[in-house]
C-alpha cells in the first residue's frame, strides 16, 4: 500500500524548509554512516559492553534507513511521473519493512537475557527442592 494522502502532505508541511525542487543532498550523519556511534534507548540497553555495542550498530541502521524512507517520501510528493511515483513507493515500502525488522532485532539482546536468567531460575529452583 503506498504512503497515504495524510503521509504525504504532513511530509510537505514539515519538509524542514527544504526546497522541493532541489536534489537530495547527504549531510554529514549520511557521510559518516556507520562510523558514528547510535544511541540506544534504555529499554533495548543490557548493561552487556559486546551487546550495547552491537545495538548501537543496529540503531544506526535504524536511523539511516527512516533518512531513506523520509526520502522515499518526499520522491512521492514531488515525483510527476507514475514510474517514479510507483518507484519511490517501493522504496518507502522497503524501508518500512526494514525498519519493522530492525527494531524486531533490537528487543533480541533483552529477551535472550530474560530467557536465560528464566533458565537460570528454573534450574535452581530444581536443585534446591528435596
Amino acid at each position: 500500500m503506498p504512503p497515504t494522502r495524510q503521509e504525504v502532505q504532513s511530509y510537505l508541511r514539515t519538509a524542514q524548509g527544504e526546497s522541493l525542487g532541489r536534489p537530495y543532498i547527504p549531510g554529514i550523519d549520511t557521510a559518516l554512516g556507520m562510523i558514528k556511534t547510535a544511541a540506544v534507548s534504555f529499554e533495548h540497553l543490557t548493561n552487556n559492553p559486546d551487546w550495547d555495542r552491537f545495538l548501537s550498530y543496529v540503531q544506526g541502521l535504524i536511523d539511516e534507513t527512516r533518512k531513506q524512507r523520509e526520502r522515499a517520501l518526499s520522491l512521492c510528493a514531488e515525483s510527476i511521473f507514475d514510474s517514479e511515483i510507483r518507484k519511490a513507493q517501493i522504496d518507502y515500502h522497503r524501508a518500512d519493512g526494514q525498519i519493522d525488522v530492525l527494531e524486531k532485532i533490537m528487543a533480541l539482546p533483552v529477551q535472550f537475557k530474560d530467557a536465560w536468567a528464566g533458565i537460570k531460575e528454573s534450574k535452581s529452583e530444581v536443585h534446591t527442592q528435596p
